[in-house]
C-alpha cells in the first residue's frame, strides 16, 4: 500500500465527505443517526469527517485488514452456470493464504431512550427536510416481516398511506417515504419528508396522525393482502439476475449464517396477521421514541415550537 494512493485517496473521500454535507437530504438523516444514536458508532457517518479521514494512517489500514480480512469473517457467494466442484478448488487455491484469527466483535447498541428528541440545522435552501426516527428491531428479530410489512404499508411506494395523504391529498410534500434500518442488535424505522417550508408544522402534525391511525387499529384485511403482494412481487424480481441472486445468497450466509430460499420467507410473509403489524406499530411509534431531524432555512430558536407539537402529538 503506497502513501502516495493512500493520500489521493483520502483526498477523494474528503471531497466526498464535503459533498453530503451540500446535499440536504443525506444531510438531515447523518443528524438522525447521530440524534438517535449519539456517542455510539452507529450514531457517526459512515464516511467520517474531514479530520477523521486525514488522520488516518497506512498502519491504520493495514491493522484493520489483519483483524477483519480473515477467512472465517468471510463469505464467497457465486451463482450461475458453474460446476461447484471447480468453484470449491479456485476458492482453495486463492485464498489459501489467508490465516483464521479472532475476529473483533461489534460495539452493542442499546435503546436507552426516554423523551422526544429533535434536532434543527440552518441550511439556506428553497425546501426543509425532515426526518422521523424510531428505535426499531434487529435484523434478527423473527417479527421483522411484520415491520417490513409496516413500512409498505406506510411508506414504500405511490399507493402508501404517507404518499397517498400528504403528497396527493394535503399536498404537503414534494417526496415522502419510509424506510428500515436494520443491524444485528437493533434498528429504525425512518420517514422522510421534503417540503415547502412554511408547510412543516402541518407535514408533522399529519404524519404523527397517520402513525397513530394504524396503532389504532385501522389496519384492514385487504390492505395487508396488497401489502404481501407487493412485498413478494419486489423480492421475486430481485432475484431474477444472476448477480442478485449471488448477493442475496451471501447477505444471507453473512447476515444470518444460513442460505434462504424464496419459499422460505414467502411463508414467513403470509403469516403474518394485522394484529401483528398493530402490535409492532404501537411498539415503535412510541410517543417517548420520537427522534426528529430537520434541516432548512430554520434556526435553533424554533426547536421549542416543535417540541411542543411533539408532546402534543406523540
Amino acid at each position: 500500500m503506497r502513501e502516495e494512493d493512500l493520500r489521493k485517496e483520502k483526498n477523494v473521500v474528503i471531497e466526498e465527505v464535503k459533498k453530503y454535507q451540500d446535499i440536504p437530504e443525506e444531510l438531515v438523516e447523518i443528524l438522525l443517526d447521530k440524534i438517535i444514536w449519539k456517542n455510539h458508532p452507529l450514531g457517526r457517518p459512515v464516511l467520517g469527517d474531514e479530520k477523521s479521514v486525514r488522520n488516518i494512517q497506512r498502519e491504520d489500514l493495514l491493522s484493520y485488514i489483519s483483524k477483519f480480512y480473515r477467512p472465517n469473517n468471510l463469505v464467497i457467494s457465486v451463482a450461475g452456470n458453474i460446476k461447484t466442484a471447480d468453484v470449491i478448488l479456485q476458492v482453495e487455491e486463492y485464498f489459501k493464504i489467508m490465516e483464521k484469527g479472532k475476529i473483533k466483535n461489534y460495539l452493542p447498541a442499546k435503546d436507552n431512550q426516554k423523551n422526544t428528541q429533535i434536532g434543527i440545522k440552518f441550511k439556506k435552501s428553497s425546501q426543509t427536510h425532515l426526518s422521523f426516527g424510531f428505535p426499531g428491531i434487529s435484523r434478527l428479530d423473527p417479527d421483522r416481516y411484520s415491520t417490513d410489512l409496516l413500512d409498505i404499508i406506510l411508506g414504500s411506494g405511490l399507493s402508501s398511506r404517507l404518499f397517498q395523504e400528504i403528497r396527493v391529498k394535503k399536498s404537503l410534500a414534494y417526496d415522502i417515504h419510509s424506510f428500515i434500518q436494520y443491524f444485528n442488535d437493533i434498528g429504525s424505522f425512518n420517514i422522510y419528508a421534503g417540503i415547502d417550508s412554511s408547510k412543516l408544522r402541518e407535514t408533522i402534525q399529519t404524519i404523527l396522525e397517520e402513525l397513530n391511525k394504524i396503532k389504532d387499529n385501522n389496519l384492514k384485511e385487504d390492505e395487508l393482502r396488497k401489502a404481501k403482494e407487493m412485498y413478494k412481487g419486489a423480492l421475486s424480481l430481485s432475484l431474477e439476475g444472476t448477480l442478485s441472486r449471488a448477493f442475496w445468497l451471501g447477505n444471507r450466509m453473512l447476515l444470518y449464517g444460513r442460505p434462504s430460499t424464496f419459499d422460505e420467507i414467502k411463508e414467513k410473509i403470509e403469516e403474518v396477521k394485522v394484529k401483528d403489524i398493530q402490535k409492532m406499530a404501537q411498539n415503535i411509534f412510541s410517543k417517548d421514541k420520537i427522534n426528529l431531524s430537520i434541516v432548512g432555512p430554520f434556526k435553533r430558536k424554533d426547536k421549542e415550537e416543535y417540541d411542543s407539537l411533539l408532546e402534543k402529538l406523540g
